[in-house]
């Protein structure tokens, strides 16, 4: 949770800083998007709040984790046990690169997403078990792309990669070790539309 929480303060410190020292006049806009989002989970479905000023900007918004990973005899995967545990959460921070004269768009951005989920393991036919939720937050670096589909309607792709946090405190024999540890490395995208408010 200290991790997470120190992340999300850096975010907001970043920005902060940057709105002081940029043109806060310049190429502002204001974006509400939704995409499918592979995340370094599962999936989800990402709604989200873009805000640029300059070539600076910050995105935050809501994800809807989803169950879509392929079940076999013995297989260990994040799970949601109710639609509480379906909500996450991400922030991020994002650099516009200059691309002159152009309807395409070009951002590096780092990310967090956070959701409170469970861990399902399947061991054999008849032989699951299902532990206590704990939060499972990921970090991740990736380059976001925009494209002018019409007016104000703009595709955007993103592609990431980062690392998956496990800050479970559970049971002994839970598959994974106690407290706060890297769970794993992985990689993500999504697609998706967004509606230009502001521009």
């Amino acid at each position: 949770m200290k991790l997470l929480k120190l992340s999300c303060r850096c975010i907001c410190v970043l920005f902060t800083l940057t709105l002081l020292t940029n043109n806060l006049s310049a190429q502002k806009h204001l974006d509400i998007g939704l995409a499918h989002n592979w995340n370094l989970l599962d999936r989800d479905i990402e709604i989200s709040v873009e805000q640029f000023y300059g070539k600076i900007g910050f995105k935050a918004g809501l994800n809807i984790f989803q169950h879509t990973a392929q079940e076999s005899l013995t297989w260990e995967r994040a799970y949601a046990s109710n639609l509480g545990q379906r909500l996450g959460f991400h922030a991020a921070f994002l650099y516009r690169l200059p691309l002159r004269n152009s309807d395409v768009e070009l951002s590096p951005f780092f990310k967090v997403t956070s959701f409170y989920l469970s861990q399902k393991q399947q061991i054999g036919e008849n032989n699951a078990v299902l532990y206590p939720a704990f939060l499972r937050p990921s970090t991740s670096l990736g380059v976001q792309g925009k494209a002018r589909l019409s007016g104000r309607l703009m595709l955007f792709g993103s592609v990431e990669a980062g690392a998956m946090w496990d800050f479970g405190k559970v049971q002994s024999n839970f598959p994974r070790q106690k407290g706060v540890g890297l769970y794993g490395l992985a990689t993500g995208g999504a697609v998706g539309l967004a509606w230009r408010l502001k521009k």
